[in-house]
């Protein structure tokens, strides 16, 4: 979801067709450094099999819907321990001119069906 474009494209929720996990993580990986540098995206998974759904934030919090036990017991085998999260505070988030090139490239990335925004997409 881009909400926050700086000339690359037009907010809203884009869509890509079905991909694997291959292409997920070829996609993830190739754009690692756009997607953990800067906050103009949410990004937001969907398995089809089952309708799980994980979404990243502009917050860098990662939310997950569908079978949360599962998601639990994977979060645990990789040292991660429940807990409450601090408040959110006064903070910035930073779209930098230097990820630009990516944001265009991102778009280039799929054929992306783009939706919309709704109003709670919106900052």
């Amino acid at each position: 979801m881009l909400h926050t474009p700086r000339g690359e494209g037009e907010p809203g929720r884009y869509e890509s067709e079905q991909i694997d996990h291959a292409a997920l993580r070829a996609f993830l990986d190739r754009y690692a450094a756009y997607l953990t540098g800067d906050g103009r995206f949410d990004l937001w998974v969907i398995s089809p099999e089952t309708g799980a759904l994980l979404a990243w934030d502009r917050h860098n919090f990662l939310h997950a819907y569908g079978p949360i036990d599962q998601f639990a017991a994977t979060l645990r085998a990789l040292g991660f321990q429940e807990g409450g999260l601090p408040p959110l505070d006064g903070h910035m988030h930073y779209y930098r001119p230097e990820f630009d090139p990516e944001a265009e490239a991102i778009l280039s990335a799929f054929d992306w069906l783009r939706k919309p925004l709704r109003p709670e997409d919106e900052q």
